[in-house]
C-alpha cells in the first residue's frame, strides 16, 4: 500500500542520513506488482480472488489495493497513488497473457499516469 510504502521510504531515508549518504541520490522501487488488466469486472474479480488469494494468501480486498489489477483507469490510479509517495519505479510482473499484458499497460495505462 502507498501508506506503508511511504512510511518505509522515510525510515530508510532518514538511516541514509545517519551514515552520511543523500536520500535523494538513493533510488527506491516496488518490487513484483502482480498485473492484469481488464475492462471487465467479473474478470478482474475472479483474478483476485481465484487466482491471487491462493497464490498470495492474502485478503481480496487487501490486494485490490496494493495490485494492478481491474481497468486501466484503476490501474493508472494504484500508480499515481504510489508516485505521489515517492515510488520512483515498480516492476510488473503480468499474471497471464504477458506479451498482451504489458503492450496493454503500454496502450491503455502509462499514458494516464504524469510522468
Amino acid at each position: 500500500m502507498p501508506d506503508q510504502f511511504a512510511a518505509a521510504l522515510a525510515k530508510l531515508r532518514d538511516q541514509l542520513k545517519i551514515f552520511g549518504k543523500d536520500p535523494a541520490s538513493f533510488p527506491n522501487a516496488v518490487a513484483t506488482m502482480f498485473m492484469y488488466i481488464t475492462e471487465d469486472k467479473s474478470e478482474t474479480e475472479r483474478v483476485l480472488s481465484e487466482t491471487l488469494t491462493a497464490l498470495l494468501n492474502r485478503p481480496v480486498d487487501q490486494l485490490r489495493e496494493r495490485l494492478l489489477v481491474g481497468s486501466p483507469e484503476v490501474c493508472a490510479e494504484t500508480l499515481a497513488a504510489y508516485k505521489t509517495v515517492g515510488v520512483q519505479r515498480v516492476f510488473v510482473w503480468p499474471i497471464k497473457d504477458a506479451i498482451e499484458q504489458v503492450r496493454t499497460f503500454q496502450q491503455k495505462v502509462a499514458p494516464r499516469v504524469d510522468r
